[in-house]
């Protein structure tokens, strides 16, 4: 939990917990990941301050924490969750401007992105996974996180 009994639901959020859970003040953090994460910086990150960083800054996070397993990938899938999020969002904006397409999008099933799959359209519904995170859904896409081990 974070700040007051809430959950973590942003990167930030979720660093900041898992900090906090290791006994570690930013110094620490940027002490252990030998500068390359600066504590100021951190700091903003974890205040929503600044928006989530790249899957490799995600993962200097993970190892200056020297988080186990199933932490690191929480916190680096949170990563990439936060950012598709705001992507998916501004393409929602920018789709009625878009000519509609003729027929659905072919996605190949066995198609992967690093920790996380990304699932498109009916395909979505028939996983078995430990975890689906719905990105969006809207009438035309379904945009799942799939984590998977």
């Amino acid at each position: 939990m974070v700040r007051s009994g809430r959950f973590a639901t942003s990167f930030g959020e979720l660093t900041h917990q898992y900090r906090l859970e290791q006994g570690l003040t930013r110094g620490e953090v940027e002490i252990r990941s030998e500068g390359n994460i600066n504590y100021q910086y951190l700091s903003m990150l974890e205040s929503g301050k600044r928006s989530t960083p790249s899957l490799a800054f995600a993962q200097l996070i993970v190892q200056a924490l020297e988080l186990d397993a199933a932490r690191a990938h929480t916190l680096l899938a949170l990563a990439l969750y936060d950012r598709v999020r705001s992507d998916v969002q501004d393409y929602l904006l920018y789709k009625e401007e878009l000519p509609p397409l003729a027929m659905p999008v072919p996605w190949p099933p066995d198609a992967t992105l690093g920790a996380a799959d990304l699932i498109v359209g009916p395909m979505a519904r028939g996983v078995t996974a430990r975890q689906r995170v719905d990105v969006v859904e809207d009438e035309e896409i379904r945009l799942s996180l799939v984590l998977t081990n």
